[in-house]
């Protein structure tokens, strides 16, 4: 089994400035800080948390995976997106045959982690150049999604899967709460009222002065 890419823990990191950080186009996520292991693209307009940065990358987290991206590849942005990462799923279509899971984006290594079988389904990051399995079709792999928690990724070849299509991300803001206003002139004065009146009311009916009986008008006989 392939379990999630951990990054090296040694690496010194600033606190970034920012939270948020939008992705450009061709954004790569590494494993290492130094830049040199690729393990998938991600996809532009989207959203990463930052987590640290050493002077020319960022470690981020994107969705459940984590790595590093260079800092030419972010945008900080000083707000919360509402819509922060994309998901797009992928079908097996290997004609009809079971298509491997591997480790790494190279099938002339031993290194197939599990097979799904045609029609299974999961959820893709992004692609990474490794070797051509078939040459016509080129050198491009998925990095996938392939289950249910506890997550398991890996790299399935480009021609064995139907991946759907990420769309453009909608750039929204998390809108802040409203902050609680004060009461205008007016609505003060019916407050007052409101709160004035009853009292009054209570007032004259307590300290009222009881009238007297009226008088017997009728002689004693």
């Amino acid at each position: 089994m392939i379990v999630r890419l951990a990054c090296p823990a040694a690496v010194a990191l600033a606190a970034p400035s920012f939270e948020y950080g939008i992705l450009k186009d061709d954004a790569v996520l590494y494993s290492d800080a130094g830049l040199s292991r690729a393990i998938t693209t991600l996809p532009s307009s989207y959203f990463v948390i930052l987590i640290g940065f050493n002077g020319s990358a960022y470690r981020v987290s994107y969705l459940d995976i984590d790595g590093y991206l260079s800092a030419a590849a972010i945008e900080p942005v000083d707000y919360e997106p509402k819509y922060k990462y994309a998901s797009a799923g992928f079908t097996v279509t290997n004609d009809g045959q079971s298509a491997n899971v591997r480790s790494s984006p190279d099938h002339t290594q031993n290194n197939i982690v599990t097979t799904l079988e045609s029609g299974a389904r999961g959820l893709y990051y992004g692609t990474v150049k490794g070797t051509s399995l078939i040459p016509e079709v080129g050198d491009l792999w998925y990095y996938v999604r392939y289950s249910s928690e506890p997550y398991l990724y890996g790299y399935i070849y480009k021609s064995q899967i139907t991946a759907e299509t990420i769309p453009a991300n909608i750039i929204e803001r998390v809108e802040p709460p409203a902050e609680p206003q004060e009461p205008t002139d007016f609505v003060s004065y019916i407050i007052i009222a409101a709160l004035t009146i009853p009292a009054l009311v209570i007032m004259l009916f307590v300290f009222k002065k009881p009238s007297s009986s009226p008088r017997n008008r009728n002689p004693r006989t």
